[in-house]
């Protein structure tokens, strides 16, 4: 399965990639659950992060407490 990126975001704790497709994938230390996966543990390798009503993601940026799709 190949992906394609349109947008790579990323600071010196988070990071955040949106491929071709719509899919959204966050990667970091996760400080304050600003990586949207429900909890504060840290993600080490991308996981994919699911947008409520299916939707799809276009950009998003990252910051040290936040993010932004």
């Amino acid at each position: 399965d190949t992906l394609t990126f349109n947008s790579v975001s990323t600071d010196q704790v988070d990071g955040a990639i949106v491929t071709s497709e719509g899919r959204l994938f966050v990667f970091g230390r996760n400080y304050s659950g600003e990586l949207g996966t429900g909890n504060e543990s840290p993600v080490r390798t991308p996981i994919d992060v699911f947008l409520r009503d299916e939707e799809l993601a276009v950009y998003a940026t990252s910051g040290t407490s936040s993010s932004y799709v």
